[in-house]
């Protein structure tokens, strides 16, 4: 069986209210590619049951989608995740050309899986759990005339100079942590500092390219206040949503408007050396706004 190749597509968070979450986004650059509220898509086969979903884009084909609390559609996983995790950012999905060969592989690896394959209207997918329990969402559309989300052109929005770069993953063990997406989702590393397990990597898809899909996974060890405070609490999560700006001072104060919450103004950061600012969306998780990067 040939080894499938995976590529990074969105974050998800859990939000009670989607609607009003989504103008600040939409104040700060954002836009919404594709929208699935009640009826508009079938998850299930019961007729009754539609999706809550919104997906929010800036600037970069990785996207947010923000997903309201559906009973009726949720698997109890996500049920019981959302009691002790309200508000939270709960997985990241991936694209494969084939789900049940990805399904195979990743339990010939020896994954945890939250959800084991299943066949939707729409795709088929899965939910497997990486070295340290994060959720890794696999799918595999049936249905991209309807149920995928357009890609957004990869160009600076031409007045906030902003642009979505991808999900940031907190870990205990980094060195496990990148070998299992080197080995297992066959990712790169493009960037790495890290001494004594202490540290960030960007981990980057084949699919990257600087000019029209510059984004990365990070991996790396609690450094800031918030990070600490939450990984004491939860252990590895999915703390945050980084972004790439040609000016970071400017998309700071611009984020500020659309009423995000400052963490700290745009200063040298620790693990990078790169201007960096860190807020809070609405949902309270993280936002880095940090100055432009692309691989080597």
């Amino acid at each position: 069986m040939k080894k499938p190749s995976y590529f990074i597509e969105h974050l998800c968070i859990y939000d009670t209210k989607p609607r009003d979450t989504m103008w600040n986004f939409l104040k700060w650059a954002h836009s919404i590619p594709q929208y699935y509220w009640g009826e508009d898509v079938l998850i299930s086969e019961d007729e009754n049951v539609g999706a809550d979903y919104t997906f929010l884009a800036c600037a970069s084909k990785f996207t947010i989608q923000l997903e309201a609390p559906m009973p009726r559609l949720q698997f109890q996983y996500e049920r019981d995740w959302f009691e002790t995790h309200p508000r939270g950012i709960n997985h990241i999905c991936y694209l494969v050309d084939n789900a049940l060969n990805s399904y195979n592989q990743l339990k010939e690896a020896g994954c945890e899986f939250a959800q084991h394959y299943t066949e939707f209207p729409p795709y088929n997918g899965f939910v497997a759990k990486d070295l340290e329990g994060v959720w890794i969402e696999i799918m595999e559309y049936k249905m991209p005339e309807t149920f995928k989300v357009p890609y957004i052109e990869q160009r600076y929005h031409s007045f906030e100079k902003l642009r979505m770069f991808g999900p940031v993953v907190l870990c205990k063990d980094l060195g496990a942590q990148e070998k299992f997406y080197q080995e297992v989702l066959g990712f790169k590393t493009a960037f790495k500092n890290v001494r004594d397990n202490h540290g960030v990597i960007y981990m980057i898809d084949k699919r990257y390219n600087v000019d029209n899909n510059n984004i990365a996974l990070q991996l790396k060890t609690p450094c800031i206040a918030p990070e600490k405070k939450f990984f004491e609490k939860y252990g590895p999560y999915i703390s945050t949503i980084s972004y790439l700006s040609g000016d970071v001072e400017f998309a700071y104060k611009r984020a500020l408007r659309a009423d995000f919450e400052s963490i700290s103004a745009p200063a040298p950061d620790e693990l990078t050396g790169a201007m960096t600012a860190w807020l809070r969306e609405p949902n309270g998780n993280l936002i880095e706004i940090r100055e432009e990067w692309k691989a080597d």
